[in-house]
């Protein structure tokens, strides 16, 4: 029995450094899981390790890092949404979804992880928009 490896990218910012940095470390076992707000990037993960090997994913939390590089917690959402874009629920996407069950981490495999991503993607645009006067008018736009 062969044991899916995985990957995970969590930072756009720095999305072509982060796919050479992983780049060694894939091969026909490896899924590499996104977890970035946005949809852009699955394209260019797909055409650089090929579709078959991407999942995809949402992940639901808040954080913040600290100014000594200390991630903090806000509350306790800790969401993690993965599966294959067909919606399928494979065996590697299964075995994802199982493995943080002794962590605090709510992992769910979703049938339908695209209309998942749109979700989120609309609900930070939504919050951003209500939250743009406040910050406008206290001059607190980061």
């Amino acid at each position: 029995m062969s044991h899916a490896k995985y990957r995970v990218i969590t930072s756009r910012g720095c999305l072509d450094s982060a796919i050479e940095a992983i780049l060694p470390a894939i091969d026909e076992h490896t899924a590499v899981l996104p977890l970035l707000n946005g949809v852009s990037h699955i394209d260019a993960l797909s055409l650089r390790f090929g579709e078959n090997s991407v999942l995809v994913g949402a992940a639901h939390l808040a954080v913040s890092l600290s100014r000594d590089g200390v991630i903090q917690h806000l509350n306790d959402i800790n969401i993690l949404m993965s599966g294959e874009r067909n919606g399928r629920a494979s065996p590697r996407c299964t075995a994802l979804a199982d493995s943080p069950r002794a962590s605090t981490v709510d992992a769910r495999l979703s049938q339908n992880v695209l209309q998942d991503m749109w979700d989120k993607f609309v609900f930070l645009g939504t919050l951003a928009g209500i939250n743009l006067p406040y910050a406008c008018k206290h001059r607190r736009i980061p």
